[in-house]
């Protein structure tokens, strides 16, 4: 099938640039704008507006993007499947994941999906959770590793293991010995009131883990004497580590922290709230053999090793 002026609507819209568009495209700049100017002719209104040196989108030529994705997606489908039925069991995975996510899970079991399918080529995405979704609706991925919550209908979700909030502390902090054990918990419990006096180091509220926080110090009636806003989860550990105040983490990204000093982690908040991992694909994709294969693989590493 013949993408190409969807190929290039999209090119426009991402290099916003006429000549960056064309070399990206390995067309000639002329080439370019005949097709753009022909294209608006023919639409009876532009696409794109002049502001500067760039070239922006019109809410027409927004509308033509989102489309022109989706009629690529559609085509990338059908060609999964042809390579399906004309050679054999052999195409491209892309999975999407976050970093902390992916960071430990997701290359052993990419090495494992190299012997099931040799002709198989996997690509992973790392990116962050609020872009996993657009990612996936558009095409760019076939299969998503996230603990957001998706639309069922839009997606075929399963869930693959559920994830806790933990404090961390330095090893010797006072408050660790009035913790206590609860039952089917893998660390011990802490009261968040017991620090609250300490510097609180959090991520922005448009995180995912900030949300967790909110509701674990909602849950206690926890208002911190101070917070240090911060970009990294891994920074708030460390600082933790030195005895400057409370870092958050998740039961999932534990086994992947390295932290100089000796650390304590506690379940915090609401001790029957949890989160969920999930592996979603598009349901109105076609949905091939190694790509199934994929699912059920993660959904057993997820169930070998604790979240």
């Amino acid at each position: 099938m013949n993408m190409r002026d969807e190929e290039y609507i999209i090119a426009l819209e991402q290099c916003r640039s006429i000549t960056r568009a064309a070399e990206q495209l390995h067309v000639t700049q002329p080439t370019l704008s005949i097709f753009l100017t022909n294209l608006e002719k023919q639409l009876g209104s532009p696409l794109f507006q002049r502001i500067g040196k760039k070239i922006v989108p019109t809410p027409l030529g927004q509308a033509y993007v989102r489309h022109a994705q989706q009629i690529l997606a559609m085509e990338r489908d059908f060609q999964q499947e042809l390579l399906l039925y004309t050679k054999g069991i052999r195409g491209e995975l892309h999975i999407g994941s976050t970093y902390r996510g992916s960071f430990n899970r997701i290359p052993p079991l990419l090495n494992q999906m190299k012997k099931l399918f040799p002709q198989v080529q996997c690509f992973l995405h790392d990116e962050t959770s609020s872009r996993l979704e657009g990612l996936l609706e558009d095409g760019t991925v076939d299969v998503i590793y996230t603990n957001y919550p998706l639309p069922p209908n839009r997606f075929y979700v399963e869930t693959a293991g559920e994830d806790h909030l933990l404090a961390v502390l330095p090893e010797n902090h006072p408050a660790a010995a009035q913790a206590r054990e609860l039952p089917g918990m893998a660390y011990l419990y802490l009261n968040l009131k017991l620090v609250e006096n300490e510097t609180f180091f959090l991520m922005g509220q448009e995180r995912a883990i900030r949300g967790r926080v909110n509701l674990a110090m909602d849950y206690c009636g926890v208002k911190p004497a101070r917070i240090h806003p911060l970009e990294h989860i891994e920074l708030g550990c460390q600082m933790a580590a030195e005895g400057l105040g409370v870092a958050f983490t998740m039961e999932h990204y534990v086994k992947d922290d390295i932290i100089r000093q000796p650390v304590r982690y506690f379940r915090v908040g609401n001790p029957e709230a949890y989160t969920e991992w999930f592996v979603a694909c598009r349901k109105s994709a076609y949905i091939p053999p190694y790509l199934t294969a994929f699912m059920d693989i993660l959904k057993e590493s997820a169930k070998d090793s604790r979240l």
